[in-house]
């Protein structure tokens, strides 16, 4: 029990992106081939594993609540990143929206970079890499169902305004809590 709350709030903040990818398919009318899905899906969940077995490792090599506190410090500096990044934004991109498989890689990529500074913390944190893989691989599925539907059915509202706050926010929860947890 003491892995789930600390799980689900790394993967709902690393998802939040994906989220926002989707919607902007949605609000452009256009859906993703299973294939697209799955590739992203999992490009990001091997990266994600990548970095949680990576901090896993580093945390060995420190005592372990040492190892859990700078995991934590990571996960809030990067969270205040987010939150600052997100208030500097004036306005949501409205660029086009990749339809190729080759595109939908690339984009992959760019979700991937961003879950692995957030996977280096969680594994530094004591995160299990391959629960957090396996559910990062159904998130991410889900993330994009979740965005594509709501993008489909709204218009830019506020939650693509203020998702990577919400998301940096999770992420300074996260690594305020997970240490003592």
């Amino acid at each position: 029990m003491g892995q789930i709350i600390p799980l689900l709030l790394f993967l709902l903040s690393a998802n939040l992106d994906t989220v926002l990818l989707a919607m902007s398919w949605g609000l452009r009318q256009r859906r993703f081939t299973t294939l697209a899905v799955l590739i992203i899906a999992a490009i990001t969940t091997v990266a994600t594993w990548l970095a949680l077995v990576l901090g896993g490792y580093t945390a060995e090599l420190m005592a372990a609540q040492t190892a859990k506190e700078a995991g934590g410090v990571l996960l809030i500096l990067i969270g205040i990143w987010m939150v600052i990044d997100g208030l500097r934004e004036k306005e949501v991109c409205q660029t086009a929206i990749p339809a190729t498989l080759a595109e939908c890689s690339a984009v992959a990529l760019a979700l991937a970079v961003n879950n692995m500074g957030m996977g280096v913390g969680a594994g530094l944190a004591g995160l299990d890499p391959r629960l957090a893989a396996l559910c990062n691989f159904l998130i991410t599925i889900g993330s994009m169902i979740l965005g594509c539907g709501l993008g489909r059915r709204t218009a830019g509202t506020w939650i693509s305004r203020y998702a990577p706050m919400l998301s940096g926010g999770l992420l300074i929860v996260l690594g305020a809590v997970e240490p003592w947890l």
